[in-house]
């Protein structure tokens, strides 16, 4: 069960009473056979059989709870996303295929009317050690002032993972207008990093770390503090946001692991001395869950321990966006924090 900001953030026996009508539908009139697969049946361990109509088009009517969706149709054996369908995004399984994505009710994830909205900027900056450029988005909060100097979370996609699905698929930007307008969290800047492919993620990190948060603290009004600064997100090829604060301990103050994926010597590091606080985020599904108990019980092991937040499911967005708000809530008052503590010399 999720624990912390219990107005926001439901469990999936909460909200199995709140169910919404929803058609997936699918030209084919040729096809034999039409399936839907996706979130709401396991993916293809349980796919759903669809019925034609007489106009060619097959059609599937469930009920489903309020939240992001990620589907497929399986055509006569060939999985393809839904081609009316403007919403999609990588599956990260690596073999290079789409979902498509659907997001039903009202949530944070919305964009609302009355809420002051932020500002997403694309980035591209400038990195030798890249042999070219990194980009990336920046998200500044509504009233950004140029004197300002936000702290800032970093926030890191996962394999297979456009970088832009922190934006998409994620909806950071209405996450944090809408918190932010509700005064659940106190204003701060998001980074969303892209540009590591055809790189070592040690590499990616070390350029990420001394060059791409030094440039935005001097392009854009956000802090070059480490006290001020957090990351977090996903994985990339076993390497995320603890595997690179490990590997940079002063760079930043809180790290927030969203289903990352570690190495093994991650899960063998003596934490506890590193200068930074730790707060996971997980799935209880998934590669990650196994490597987040050896983690927690090693921790416990030297009398320490980590807190840490999960959510029944697989690591999939849906289950993401449910625990988004958490994890801002935890980097807003870190943040709150850091920023009341005074400085030594």
């Amino acid at each position: 069960m999720p624990f912390g900001l219990h107005s926001l953030i439901l469990s999936q026996t909460d909200m199995a009473g709140s169910l919404i009508p929803a058609e997936f539908s699918l030209y084919a009139p040729s096809a034999e056979e039409v399936f839907l697969f996706g979130d709401m049946t396991h993916w293809q361990s349980g796919k759903l059989a669809m019925q034609r109509d007489g106009d060619g088009v097959w059609r599937l009517k469930l009920q489903l709870r309020s939240g992001q969706w990620h589907y497929k149709f399986d055509v006569d054996g060939r999985r393809i996303p839904d081609p009316m369908n403007p919403l999609i995004a990588e599956d990260g399984m690596g073999m290079g295929e789409c979902h498509s994505y659907v997001f039903l009710g009202q949530g944070e994830w919305d964009d609302k009317p009355k809420v002051p909205k932020g500002e997403l900027i694309d980035t591209l900056i400038p990195c030798t050690k890249l042999g070219g450029n990194l980009p990336g988005q920046l998200y500044l909060p509504p009233g950004t002032g140029d004197k300002d100097k936000l702290p800032l979370l970093t926030l890191i996609h996962g394999h297979q993972m456009r970088a832009n699905q922190w934006a998409t698929n994620g909806r950071i930007r209405q996450f944090m207008d809408n918190l932010l307008a509700q005064g659940l969290i106190r204003p701060f800047a998001v980074f969303l990093p892209g540009g590591h492919a055809g790189h070592a993620m040690e590499k990616y990190g070390e350029a990420l770390t001394q060059t791409a948060l030094p440039w935005l603290s001097r392009q854009y009004p956000v802090s070059g503090e480490a006290a001020l600064r957090a990351i977090g997100g996903m994985s990339i090829s076993e390497y995320g946001p603890l595997a690179m604060a490990l590997a940079h301990p002063k760079a930043f103050s809180l790290v927030v692991p969203m289903n990352e994926t570690f190495q093994d010597s991650v899960i063998s590091t003596a934490l506890g001395k590193q200068p930074f606080r730790i707060h996971l985020f997980c799935t209880t599904e998934g590669c990650a869950p196994p490597q987040y108990r050896q983690l927690m019980e090693r921790t416990r092991s030297l009398g320490l321990s980590l807190p840490f937040m999960r959510l029944d499911g697989v690591p999939t967005w849906r289950n993401w966006n449910e625990m988004t708000p958490e994890l801002l809530v935890k980097v807003s008052d870190h943040f709150h924090q850091a920023k009341r503590k005074p400085k030594t010399a």
